[in-house]
Formats: structure tokens, sequence, C-alpha cells
């Protein structure tokens, strides 16, 4: 390397340090680089990757020296998603394996697939719709053995190799549509058939069941002619109610949470199960914690005001309406509901609760006189807002406070189940 393109190197690499400018950016000095993503690793560049797995992408795609077996682009380009991914997917991102953008974007993060399918062990298991493979890893690790189906040959190849890097050597590959493999499938009987199916077919976003690819309903019935059990995992925006009175065989409907939010529907089906006797649980991760809310609470107990406290639900807990059942388990009888889809209230402080807690300094009716009155008696001029069940869109009610972003003050706008509109100002607990 001459002088001078020594030091375009060295001034380029400071300047994405300091601007940490990622491998999109560099894509104009490392030409095809994104193209590069699906290509096979060569043992030269796996060995690449742990050597400078600790450098930026930046510094990689311009320092490393090319060779016949050795691109610099795709290492970067793999480092980089490695570290991108590295907590949605950390066996993954460890291991070898062959990362794609959007496939990883897509993928169900391993702390979800695992907690999705705690519990489950048998000889065989089937998912029929393979796409990344994290599911099926998940399920290679509970199962003697996983037959994956995809219909892309890509993914295939991909699959294949991750597999192997993550020496799981009991999922056999299957390139077929998931209609055409369980049609003809005449295999050993399966203990569990999942599927995630595709919620985007036609390039936009479905969350009617008729919209999905491969057809939930083709799917449930053929699940129930082959195994004791299986799950239908759908979009978190999808009717529940819904799906239950449309699809035969749910057992049980769930919704999985991570990270505050409801990151799946799950559907549960055994033969013979009534679908709109179906019941409800929402599991979930909060702050490390699993939790558990089975849907078979029906008491309401009314709001007081001498609450202290304000008990938010995970996002799983509010999408299947268990906030009377998660009170009940995390509070016992010591609490209140401003309303089923509100808050519980309590004058105990409980940390275990699976979701965020408020600790309430005060409370009005709303009203905007209300509450500039409130605004100017407390000296709140950097306050933050969060609403729930509350009939005024977040937007109007900025203007009102004049939210920002910063302080430890929050207005909580909600409705109770009289009809009032209280507002609380609270803390994080």
């Amino acid at each position: 390397m001459g002088a001078e393109k020594y030091r375009l190197v060295r001034k380029v690499t400071s300047l994405c340090r300091k601007l940490n400018i990622t491998l999109t950016v560099l894509s104009a000095f490392v030409p095809n680089c994104s193209a590069m993503e699906d290509a096979p690793l060569s043992t030269a560049e796996l060995a690449a990757l742990a050597q400078w797995r600790e450098a930026s992408p930046a510094e990689v795609a311009l320092r490393l020296k090319p060779a016949a077996d050795l691109r610099p682009a795709v290492v970067a380009t793999q480092l980089e998603l490695c570290k991108h991914f590295a907590r949605k997917l950390p066996r993954w991102t460890a291991g070898g394996c062959l990362l794609q953008r959007t496939a990883c974007e897509q993928a169900t993060a391993e702390a979800v697939a695992a907690l999705r399918f705690a519990g489950m062990q048998g000889a065989l298991a089937l998912d029929v719709t393979g796409g990344m493979g994290v599911d099926a890893a998940q399920l290679a690790r509970q199962f003697s053995e996983v037959i994956y189906v995809e219909a892309d040959a890509q993914r295939c190849a991909w699959a294949q190799w991750n597999f192997r890097q993550l020496g799981l050597t009991n999922i056999r590959v299957v390139q077929a549509t998931a209609e055409d493999f369980l049609a003809a499938y005449s295999g050993a009987r399966p203990d569990f058939c999942y599927a995630d199916p595709d919620r985007r077919p036609g390039g936009s976003r479905q969350i009617r069941l008729e919209g999905l690819m491969p057809q939930p309903a083709f799917l449930a019935a053929a699940f129930l002619k082959l195994a004791p059990r299986a799950a239908l995992k759908l979009s978190p925006m999808l009717d529940a109610t819904d799906a239950c009175r449309k699809l035969p065989g749910i057992v049980q409907v769930e919704a999985l949470g991570a990270e505050g939010e409801c990151k799946e529907l799950l559907l549960w089906l055994a033969p013979g199960a009534d679908s709109p006797a179906a019941t409800r649980r929402a599991r979930g991760l909060w702050q490390e914690q699993v939790y558990t809310i089975p849907g078979s609470c029906s008491v309401l107990p009314a709001a007081t005001s001498e609450n202290t406290c304000l008990y938010e639900p995970d996002a799983a807990i509010a999408k299947l309406r268990l906030l009377p059942e998660a009170a009940v388990q995390y509070l016992g009888e010591a609490h209140s509901l401003t309303h089923p889809d509100g808050y519980a209230q309590s004058a105990l402080y409980q940390p275990a609760w699976p979701g965020r807690i408020w600790q309430v300094l005060g409370s009005f009716p709303f009203g905007k006189s209300l509450l500039r009155q409130y605004l100017q008696q407390q000296g709140l001029k950097a306050v933050q807002l969060t609403a729930r069940h509350f009939p005024i869109p977040a937007a109007e009610l900025r203007k009102l406070v004049g939210n920002q972003p910063d302080g430890p003050d929050f207005l909580l706008f909600t409705r109770h189940a009289d009809g009032r509109r209280q507002v609380y100002h609270v803390r994080r607990a």
C-alpha cells in the first residue's frame, strides 16, 4: 500500500470512529458490501471474525487485506450484524453463523423462543415455516429430532450452515412449502407441530387471519390430524376472539411479552379442543424474571383514592386483558383497579410486579384549567406524560402539558371504570 493511500485509510478510519459510521455508509468505499451478506463464510473469514471481534466494522472493512478466501467487506458486514443483534441472538452472533440483516430483523429473539417452548420435550417436532431457523434451533435443544421446512432454497442453505455452526446435528432441512410438505408427509407421528405464517405475503403487513400465508385454517386442520399438540404464532395485533371463532382445536390463547412489548400471540392447539372455550394466559420476561398470568379471575374491585402506587401491566398481560388476574396474583386483596384495561392501585409496594410501577405524588380530575393550576402550584416545568385508556390523543395532551423528554416527573392520564377522567402526578417507583 502506498504512503498516500495508507494516509487516506487512516483518515477515513479515524473519521468513522468519531462519527460511528456504519457499513451502510462505508459501502461507498467497499463496493457491493451489502450484497455480500448472503455469501458463505470461508475458514479464513471465520478466523478473521474471531480476531477482529472487538474492532469496529469500519476499521475491518478498510484495513483487512483481501485474499482469495478472505473478503474484508464480508467480514466487516458480518461483524456489524453480530454487534447489532448480539442481544437478540446471542448464540447466533457468537457462533460463526451466517447472518442476513432482514432475516435477523424478522427472526424471533432467542429469549422469546426459549420462553415460548419452555418445558416442552419429545421425540419429533415439525417447524413448517422455517425462516432463519431460530425457532427450529430452540426446538432442537428440547426434542430428539426436528424437521425444518422452508420453501426458499437460499434460506435452507443458510439454515443448514448455521445449524452446523451451532452444533445442532438433529435438525433435518427440507425445502418445500408448508402446504406441499404437510399434504405429502408420511413419516413418524410428531409430538409437536409449529408454524409462524408470513404476515407480509404480498409486501404489506396483514393482521387478519385470511391475509396470512400459509393459511392458518389449513395449518390448524393439518396439525390437528398429525400431532397431539401444536402452536400457531400470530401477530400481537390479531384479534384473539376472532381467531377462536374461525379456527378449530384452540385450547389456549397466549400472549408473550418481552422488553415491555407484546411480542406475539400464540394459539395452542389440541385435538378435540373447543375453540370458543379456550383459556387465556400471558407469559413474559420483565427485568430478567419470567411471569405467568392465567386467565381465571372475574373479580373487579372498585378503585379507591388512598392508594400510593399505580401498577401498569406488561404488554402481554394487557393484550389479553389479564390485569385483574395479575393484580390478584401479585397484590392479593389489597388492591383496586382504575379499569380492567387501566392500572392496579395499591398501598403496597410489590417490586416483582411484571410491568412499570408508579409512585403517586398527587391526583386530580382532568380539566384544562385544573391541569394548568396543578402544574403552576407544583412548579412542574419539565414533565413527561403517559396515557392509558384515555379518550384524548397524546399529541393534544402534549400541547397542554408542554411535554419534555427529561425529568423524573410524569403526568399519567387515564379513565376509570365509572367514566371519570383522572390525572396522576407520578414518578417511577
